[in-house]
């Protein structure tokens, strides 16, 4: 379909035309397309005289019914072609241009609305991140005004997106060079600079970090800054500005906590603050009261032994080195020789009367010699079956009453004169000191595990070995009170926290399996061997029932990774094999976790229910998932074939989601009942009950709870005045 006033293509059923803004109900744009087609002017005349009467009146009819839907989204402004454009009320059939210093830029949080319904203020020449700040009185911009230009202001530049708009109509807004600016009517005010954080409560306060200062100022008074606290490293909570919750100083350990307001002086908590977990709308913060030592909880079986064992010395590991020189030629004089050995694998001068050309023993089983070739194998053999055995690590033998016997045995079988048998033997003398190295290495080896251990005994002795014991606090609407003390670790979850005492470690830890302090700070962890203390969103304090907690320590020591996620009412526990369990907490005790699902990945809890997805696959070239809810227990499936990424909540209970195959949205209410809107979404929002404005395609709609009428086309993104409060799920 064309637009018949300036020929330009738009999609078929708009009411108006997107480029031109031209009426496309009125009844002589319609003659005009039914001309443009007459091949019979007069007759088809005729004819489009009827039809556009009967069209305009379904046309009128539609579009009052239509338009009375519309009231609700009024007013629109959408980006079409790097433009910004206006709908401010179907009823009155305009599209209106909004002038702009340059084309705009696809960013969502670059344009509002006042909440007056005054103003919008939207950025123009959006470039590296800043662009110039313009605002509109967009109920007097009429569409082809001469004097539009007179409702539209050019405030300032280098201005940053995400400004925010505070009481009635005034803006809050921070510059590329970090100053922060204040609009108030036709007022502008520079409020600082060196801006590194900044908030508002919407209507007349707004607090700000300067350099190291939180400073706070009036809508009404911005020149009178206020200087909440100095010193101020990050705030942790400023959802309420009468408690202000602060980090001051401190290491990655221990930070000092401090709370300050508009309306209070400065005070700090503690400058001893280790834990801090926000549970509902309370604060939970632990404190360092004192110390539990390490050692306590060590059992030590070397403490005795290792404080007599001194470091060993070379010196007394030394032993001394002999040498073995042969027996032969003349010498046959048995008392020449200090130290006789024989050996059966060395050179004997006996076999062959040489020096050089003699045998071994074993050589000489091998040999000929002559006549006596077999007694003398016999004799030899004899021998290396009985004394091989009782060599030495060099290879000899010491000559015993019954080794000279021996080879005396040896001489006589080679009828050879018997004092030849010192001719089979070695003269062994002291050729210096060795140290025995094994020995020494052992003797050192068992020294350096016991100064091992004395080290790691001492650190865990010392005062850099204590665990620290705190107390839990809950900060809530101005006060402290003291949940509990003795405490030792401290873990936050979705909707809940865990925590244990001191009295509940009951076991210890031997010296043998310690290997830094780690290992015995492992005794200190959650699911060990007592019921742990949990604590809900109500505040409410329960136990964890024998049952649940072996449960989770059995997965925790499998070294499988573990989640939990709380109401008041229960507590779900999901594993990286995507296995959901429940347990109920009934009079002040969690009981044993029970399977619900074994294929859950849990998003999160609201309103006590826990959403979760099933069936994750790829489909249409995209993960898709089924959405289930679970109350109680009770299993419900949500949606299904839904983009596995992220969903949105309203707080009627309806709940919105992409579809999977990239191809529209589902709209689901809270008996279950699926609505499915058709179309390649990019963008949408739920403006009332029934009422959604999406882009597809490039094109506006609005559905009405039945059907989806087209608005305009070429829009890449657009922003309304109000509409429905949700939280997004991820």
């Amino acid at each position: 379909m064309h637009c018949p006033k300036c020929g330009e293509k738009i999609p078929r059923g708009s009411l108006f035309c997107s480029e031109c803004g031209a009426d496309l109900k009125n009844a002589s744009y319609r003659s005009e397309v039914d001309d443009n087609e007459s091949g019979n002017k007069r007759n088809r005349h005729k004819i489009a005289a009827v039809a556009c009467a009967l069209l305009s009146g379904l046309a009128l009819m539609a579009f009052a019914a239509f338009a009375l839907a519309m009231r609700s989204a009024d007013p629109c402004v959408y980006l079409s072609q790097g433009t910004y454009k206006l709908i401010k009320d179907l009823d009155r059939e305009e599209v209106i241009e909004i002038p702009s210093a340059g084309s705009a830029t696809d960013t969502w949080n670059m344009l509002v609305f006042t909440s007056d319904g005054k103003y919008i203020y939207y950025l123009t020449n959006y470039c590296t991140g800043s662009g110039t700040l313009c605002r509109a009185k967009y109920k007097n911009l009429k569409k082809d005004s001469r004097k539009i230009d007179k409702y539209i202001e050019v405030l300032a530049t280098d201005v940053l997106p995400g400004f925010k708009c505070i009481d009635d109509n005034g803006l809050l807004y921070e510059t590329g060079d970090h100053r922060l600016c204040l609009i108030n009517g036709d007022e502008q005010t520079d409020i600082d600079e060196d801006i590194e954080y900044y908030s508002t409560d919407g209507e007349n306060r707004i607090i700000y970090i300067s350099g190291k200062d939180l400073k706070g100022v009036s809508f009404n008074d911005p020149e009178n800054k206020i200087i909440l606290a100095t010193g101020v490293d990050y705030i942790y909570d400023s959802k309420d500005f009468e408690n202000i919750l602060y980090f001051s100083s401190g290491d990655e350990v221990e930070r000092t906590l401090n709370v300050a307001g508009f309306s209070k002086e400065n005070r700090e908590l503690t400058d001893h603050c280790y834990d801090i977990a926000m549970v509902g709308d309370k604060v939970y913060y632990t404190v360092r009261d004192s110390e539990i030592n390490l050692y306590d909880y060590v059992i030590d079986d070397y403490a005795g032994s290792d404080a007599v064992i001194e470091e060993p010395k070379e010196e007394d590991y030394s032993i001394p080195e002999y040498s073995y020189e042969m027996i032969g030629g003349t010498d046959l004089n048995e008392s020449d020789s200090d130290d006789l050995y024989t050996t059966c694998i060395d050179r004997l001068y006996w076999y062959g009367e040489s020096t050089w050309w003699s045998y071994s023993m074993e050589e000489a089983l091998d040999r000929n010699w002559g006549i006596h070739t077999e007694d003398v194998r016999n004799a030899t053999k004899s021998f290396i079956d009985r004394f091989s055995s009782m060599a030495n690590e060099d290879g000899y033998i010491p000559v015993t009453d019954e080794v000279k016997a021996a080879l005396k045995e040896i001489v006589k079988a080679g009828e050879a004169p018997e004092e030849e048998w010192i001719w089979l033997c070695y003269n062994r003398y002291l050729s210096g000191m060795i140290t025995d190295s094994d020995a020494y290495q052992a003797a050192y080896d068992k020294w350096n595990a016991v100064r091992n251990r004395n080290s790691l005994r001492d650190l865990l002795k010392s005062a850099e070995g204590n665990y620290p014991v705190k107390s839990l606090y809950c900060y809530e609407d101005g006060d402290s009170r003291l949940i509990k003390d003795g405490v030792l670790t401290v873990e936050s979850y979705s909707g809940g926290l865990i925590f244990n005492t001191v009295d509940m470690i009951r076991e210890k830890i031997s010296l043998d399996e310690i290997n830094s302090v780690y290992d015995v700070y492992s005794l200190f962890g959650l699911f060990n061997t007592a019921e742990d203390y949990i604590i809900t969103g109500s505040g409410k304090l329960s136990r964890m029932s024998p049952g649940a907690s072996e449960r989770m320590a059995e997965l925790y020591n499998s070294g499988c990774y573990v989640n939990l996620y709380f109401t008041d009412k229960e507590i779900y526990m999901s594993d990286e094999y995507d296995v959901l369990s429940m347990a109920k907490i009934s009079n002040g005790v969690a009981g044993s976790f029970k399977m619900i699902s074994d294929d859950a990945r849990p998003w999160a809890i609201k309103d006590g229910i826990m959403y979760y997805s099933s069936d994750n696959v790829e489909k249409y070239g995209d993960t898709v998932c089924d959405l289930y809810r679970s109350e109680h227990g009770r299993l419900e499936c949500v949606a299904g074939d839904i983009a596995a990424d992220m969903f949105e909540l309203y707080e009627d209970g309806r709940i919105i989601a992409y579809l999977g195959d990239g191809n529209g949205l589902v709209v689901v209410d809270t008996k279950g009942n699926e609505t499915v809107i058709n179309g390649h979404v990019s963008q949408y929002a739920r403006l009332d009950r029934d009422m959604i404005m999406y882009i597809s395609g490039g094109d506006l709609f609005l559905f009405d709870g039945k059907e989806s009428r087209p608005i305009t086309s070429g829009v890449t993104r657009f922003w309304v005045k109000e509409q429905m409060d949700s939280e997004i799920i991820w």
